[in-house]
């Protein structure tokens, strides 16, 4: 009985771009990726956006909710 492998990109390929970017998603998909997963927050006026943190602080060094920006 053969089984299937579903190769699923946390957030891209963070490891060659930065991660929930279109970049990153393309780069998974190129690398073999069968599906990718993104984090979408949503700003304080309602803008949606892709990025896993509730905070600026791990990728840009700002300790910035996403939910107050807008």
């Amino acid at each position: 009985m053969a089984s299937t492998v579903t190769a699923v990109a946390h957030r891209g390929d963070p490891y060659r771009a930065r991660e929930n970017t279109l970049r990153s998603v393309r780069s998974a998909v190129e690398r073999g990726a069968d599906a990718v997963e993104v984090d979408v927050r949503v700003t304080r006026d309602g803008v949606p956006v892709l990025l896993h943190d509730s905070t600026l602080e791990r990728l840009w060094g700002q300790d910035v909710r996403l939910d107050r920006l807008g």
